[in-house]
């Protein structure tokens, strides 16, 4: 056969199969010009564990290969390879020599292509490079070790990262009056500029209050404040303040923590030194036709629940919308949260409403009612398993028996109508409804004492996320308590760290994808990815062990928990490994259950990518390595 007509042939091949495709024709007839075809038997080895690369890098054309390390108990299966696949790239990414070897399990052909020439094909395309990055880690690094900066481009091309207005507009939305000016005069500021408020402000330029075009309308045309009157009659709290130059999430973030429609700019981004503009939501959502800080407060008002049930669905929209790729839940994640607060809060408050015209007497005592799980972390961005619960302050003897039953009937009642706006709770999830999530502060402090002091007969495993809690509505103060009963518990109990520990390796991750499925370890094989049991769960689980060891009882995010959980400088690359294979995990459960209508958990390996399989391989490597450093820092070490 002609020589040329070989290299049609590989060129063809090659340009179905990453990262070869987003190379130019010519580009991949070069390229194959000067490789050659290479046939090996069952039972071959093709590249030997510990050996220098020699001058090709090789694509299999047809085969399977099983790649191991030979150990002294036998083979370690580590992948398994199949048309399409790669071997001998390590040297790109800062191996000298084979990490494993390669055996043929099926007769293989493998095109040898020059390792120069795949070299440079990597200086010169990004996509290339980029394909290769991900087959290394899920953060994507050079031979080096310095960040390519893919995950940064990656993450900054959503609107929300971009940096907010200029300091011209912000200084042009912004006026200002002094507290003892007539509304009057604010008024007709606000018609001259065509703004819809006014910073009050003293002498020295700090802010003191709020005047807006709301308050003009509810309060002075309805003429219950005259218009002579001063601003302070009838000016609202001092404005939300944030530093100037900050991304356009951060600004809505604020906006929506506070339910307002803007923030004022300050220099340091503190209510204590001088306004210097102000930044309004519709300054940094007009062009993007979606306004979180609005549905937040549409929310927060909604007159009954068929309206929160649209609302919530317009939440489900946003996350479709915004959630580009797993750099997009650094935004995207806090803010689902703040909206699903929002949504929780007007909930209660409307079944409070139902139930006093039903004629239940108002319970004097002071609720919280809290989120846990995965909803505590904030990493729901489906309405699946909202996971939550209430405490309340332990009444008195007399009154017990009758504050049971009204906190009962209420608590049903938010859970019914949490699923009439659009929750779903999978059959036996613990919810409301249940009076077990439902209990005084003295009995889940007694609770807690038992999870902790005796973590095994009291069964930790299955309570862990109740170590994830975040108040939602009511009295913060009770759950403040409990967190601080938690620590003074968790104080030098190295036992119940060691349980913790131990249950972290109850989850482990599979190996690779081959043929259309799921292979382990043991190469037993599945036809579905469980993105929970095989790297979400885990990895929450490591995050929750290293956070309480150092006594971090407020609840945070997984991949922060992970982020600081590197006290020692040689671990910090490994664990932020595992917060980025988090996020990468993350997505793909929020993208499938979005797409498919259900909780995301499990994903077909047939439907995604031969990238998207590469990095999801990365992530495997990244979940494993951080599980073994946990069985070696809390089993191994400490005996």
């Amino acid at each position: 056969m002609r020589a040329s007509t070989i290299s049609y042939r590989v060129a063809d091949f090659l340009k179905q199969h990453p990262p070869f495709d987003v190379l130019d024709e010519a580009v991949l007839l070069d390229l194959a010009s000067h490789g050659r075809v290479k046939m090996h038997e069952r039972g071959e080895r093709l590249v030997w564990e510990g050996r220098e690369p020699g001058p090709y890098v090789f694509v299999i054309q047809q085969g399977t290969v099983r790649l191991v390390n030979e150990t002294d108990e036998g083979e370690e299966l580590r992948d398994i390879l199949g048309a399409g696949d790669l071997l001998g790239v390590g040297r790109f990414l800062g191996h000298d020599t084979y990490r494993h070897t390669a055996r043929a399990v099926t007769d293989v052909v493998l095109y040898c292509l020059r390792a120069g020439d795949v070299e440079q094909l990597i200086t010169s395309h990004k996509g290339v490079a980029r394909y290769l990055e991900a087959s290394a880690s899920v953060g994507g690094q050079r031979p080096s070790g310095e960040q390519t900066g893919a995950t940064d481009e990656r993450r900054r091309r959503a609107w929300v990262d971009e940096t907010g207005p200029a300091d011209a507009v912000t200084t042009r939305r912004l006026l200002t009056c002094s507290a003892d000016s007539t509304i009057q005069s604010a008024a007709e500021q606000m018609a001259q500029a065509g703004c819809d408020s006014v910073v009050v402000t003293d002498p020295q330029g700090l802010s003191v209050g709020l005047v807006t075009t709301h308050v003009l309308r509810d309060r002075v045309a309805t003429a219950q404040v005259l218009p002579g009157a001063p601003v302070d009659a009838i000016m609202g709290p001092v404005p939300v303040t944030a530093g100037p130059g900050q991304r356009v999430g951060g600004y809505l973030l604020a906006m929506m923590r506070a339910g307002v429609h803007l923030v004022a700019i300050t220099a340091d981004g503190t209510p204590d030194t001088p306004v210097q503009g102000l930044v309004t939501s519709r300054d940094l959502t007009v062009r993007h036709g979606t306004d979180p800080p609005g549905l937040a407060c549409e929310l927060r008002r909604a007159g009954s629940l068929a309206d929160l049930h649209a609302l919530h669905q317009r939440v489900r929209n946003l996350v479709v919308e915004q959630l580009t790729d797993s750099g997009a839940l650094d935004w995207v994640l806090p803010a689902v949260s703040e909206l699903q607060r929002a949504l929780v809060q007007r909930v209660v408050e409307l079944a409070k409403a139902e139930c006093a015209a039903e004629g239940l007497a108002p319970l004097d005592l002071d609720l919280c009612w809290f989120r846990c799980g995965s909803a505590g972390r904030e990493e729901i961005l489906t309405p699946h398993d909202f996971d939550c619960g209430l405490v309340y302050a332990d009444p008195s003897v007399a009154e017990a028996t009758r504050a049971r039953e009204q906190v009962d009937v209420l608590a049903r009642r938010v859970a019914a109508d949490l699923r009439e706006v659009g929750f779903v709770f999978s059959p036996g999830a613990r919810t409301l409804s249940d009076a077990e999530r439902c209990q005084p502060l003295s009995v889940w402090r007694d609770r807690y004492t038992g999870w902790i002091r005796d973590p095994v007969r009291q069964a930790i495993y299955s309570a862990r996320a109740m170590f994830d809690l975040r108040g939602v509505a009511g009295t913060s103060s009770l759950l403040d308590d409990l967190r601080t009963h938690v620590a003074e518990e968790l104080h030098g109990n190295d036992a119940f760290i060691a349980v913790l520990a131990n249950d972290t390796l109850a989850n482990q991750p599979p190996l690779t994808f081959f043929q259309g499925l799921v292979i382990d370890a043991e190469e037993s094989e599945a036809a579905h990815l469980d993105l929970v049991r095989s790297a979400l769960q885990p990895l929450t689980d490591v995050g929750r062990v290293f956070a309480l060891d150092q006594g971090a009882v407020e609840v945070t995010s997984t991949c922060r928990r992970l982020e600081l959980a590197g006290s020692d400088p040689d671990d910090q690359a490994l664990f932020d490994e595992a917060a980025e294979a988090f996020r990468i995990a993350l997505f793909h459960r929020a993208r499938a259950g979005h797409r498919d209508g259900h909780d995301g958990a499990l994903v077909d390996p047939a439907g995604l990518t031969r990238y998207e399989q590469t990095v999801l391989k990365s992530v495997f490597r990244a979940v494993a390595a951080v599980l073994e450093l946990t069985e070696h820092r809390y089993l191994e070490s400490r005996g």
